[in-house]
């Protein structure tokens, strides 16, 4: 087998780059692996802890040729500051204007968002404003790095390191508990929506946060030159057996095991290698948003609009237990049960009785018989939001970037395409609408429709 595999090699490698590039030998032993179950598995590859002057160029090209296979860049921007520093703010450019790669956040020093328990010892950590102060500087960073562009980006992600912040181990999450005063039943979801200061501070920067679900285990330091073959069979296990069918996979690109030349074809490195086996299984590697948009748990993927609305309706049940309570029966939480009034679409407030026209309220505002939440108008996200804002006279401050002619643009300005809510939208497309979101803009924006 293996004089075959290497006498396969050594003829593809006489016929040119371009069939070392199209083939690679998919009889490799299969050994503990779940074939059946590879089939069919998206995979996003995602690099912690970069960029590193010499991995990463590597990593990129691996990335490109042939395989074209996108990835995410999670950037710990203290890199930035260190030797090379021009070296590696070219890089995070790069990946910021290339269209197959994401740039995001891994924070500025690599230090744990809140409690960390290793051994039970508790490590470097931050509390809530270091947290934010970390998330700040990151960004800085990467606008400086990007020239503004990655600020102007819709979705911005981040990744605590360690993941604390989003996924305590049981021990950290006991701990938590106690001292944010939980209840025992209470789990990572209840903490991740109502308890973490971090993922708090990360919705108030504009970020959803990206996990994983499965770990290369690139950085334990075991693999190098003499085992990384059994790297990459762990890898593919691991990917394989997962019971996961799409999967965010955990990679470092400051970890050497990644470009070391493989084994089988020294014309390319060990994550290729890993790529074209994975491929050869029958995995498809795609863009974040396809896998995002898939039903992930919370520390998987959090979004910033779900940790945004608990956080106003957390609001909104703190402010009830201020008022008075005369003995009557418990009030209702605004905006979910409201009472509707018949006059002109107003409201009438569960608070104090009152009733209130469009347009009209003090943290909730009404219109046409429901309430909104004034910080939601304020910085709408979602398009009902938008639309409510804009009736009220409530001032937009998403706006879009253009590349080509280096503008920012307001809501509904723009010429073939239509900022909205702080994002471009073909106006060919709005002008015929094919869902209800579409027809709001268009509604919204003057756009008539073609029929």
């Amino acid at each position: 087998m293996a004089k075959s595999l290497i006498l396969c090699t050594f003829f593809l490698s006489l016929l040119g780059p371009s069939v070392v590039h199209a083939r690679w030998d998919c009889s490799f032993p299969k050994k503990d692996i779940n074939t059946s179950k590879c089939i069919g598995k998206k995979v996003h590859l995602t690099f912690d802890d970069g960029p590193h002057p010499t991995y990463t160029p590597k990593i990129l090209e691996s990335l490109k040729n042939p395989h074209k296979v996108p990835a995410t860049f999670f950037v710990t921007t203290a890199n930035l500051d260190k030797s090379n520093n021009q070296k590696r703010m070219e890089l995070v450019r790069k990946i910021q204007e290339s269209r197959e790669h994401v740039l995001a956040t891994h924070g500025h020093e690599h230090i744990a968002h809140d409690t960390r328990i290793i051994g039970g010892e508790h490590r470097e950590s931050f509390d809530a404003s270091e947290s934010l102060a970390d998330i700040q500087a990151s960004t800085a960073w990467l606008d400086r790095a990007t020239g503004g562009a990655f600020s102007k980006k819709d979705n911005r992600l981040i990744r605590f390191p360690y993941a604390r912040g989003i996924t305590p181990s049981p021990i950290e999450l006991n701990e938590i508990k106690r001292r944010e005063g939980m209840s025992r039943q209470a789990g990572r979801d209840d903490y991740i929506l109502h308890h973490s200061a971090a993922m708090r501070n990360a919705a108030s920067e504009g970020y959803s946060h990206v996990g994983w679900n499965h770990d290369s285990e690139d950085s334990t330091g075991r693999y190098n030159e003499s085992n990384q073959d059994i790297y990459v069979d762990n890898f593919l296990k691991n990917l394989c057996n997962s019971s996961h069918r799409h999967i965010i996979s955990l990679l470092h690109d400051i970890q050497r095991v990644n470009v070391l030349p493989s084994k089988e074809n020294s014309r390319k490195t060990v994550l290729d290698e890993v790529i074209m086996k994975a491929k050869c299984l029958g995995v498809e590697f795609v863009g974040i948003r396809e896998i995002l948009n898939k039903d992930l748990p919370l520390n998987v993927y959090t979004d910033i609009e779900k940790v945004v609305a608990d956080e106003t309706q957390d609001a909104l049940t703190a402010l009830i237990d201020t008022l008075p309570n005369s003995g009557e029966a418990p009030v209702k939480v605004c905006p979910c049960e409201v009472e509707i009034s018949s006059q002109s679409g107003g409201c009438i407030s569960d608070y104090n009785g009152a009733y209130y026209e469009n347009c009209k309220g003090s943290t909730s505002i009404c219109y046409q018989g429901k309430w909104y939440a004034k910080s939601a108008l304020e910085n709408p996200m979602k398009i009902d939001d938008v639309r409510v804002a804009s009736a009220c006279g409530f001032k937009q401050s998403r706006t879009c970037y253009s590349s080509s002619t280096k503008k920012e643009y307001g809501q509904c300005e723009g010429e073939s395409s239509v900022c909205f809510d702080g994002r471009w939208h073909s106006r060919q497309g709005l002008s015929r609408a094919k869902d209800m979101d579409e027809l709001v803009i268009a509604s919204t924006c003057g756009i008539r429709q073609v029929r």
